[in-house]
């Protein structure tokens, strides 16, 4: 009856390392989730203030092209 009851015991055991590392690979998971929307997130960032540098070179073209329009 002991031995079963051991025998048990060392089940229980493995069955709770087990769910461990299923949580421990769980936890890996979220973190590279998140890693990935930082990333997309920053991409995203740099793509606005491209967008912005794009627009700010396109009025300043604009109002170099107007002075000179005036000029003329």
């Amino acid at each position: 009856m002991w031995e079963l009851m051991r025998i048990g015991l060392e089940m229980q055991e493995r069955m709770i390392e087990v769910h461990s590392k299923g949580l421990d690979m769980a936890r890996g998971m979220m973190n590279a989730a998140e890693t990935q929307a930082d990333v997309g997130k920053a991409a995203l960032d740099m793509g606005e203030a491209l967008n912005q540098a794009a627009k700010v070179q396109n009025d300043m073209f604009d109002r170099w092209i107007n002075f000179w329009g005036g000029r003329l």
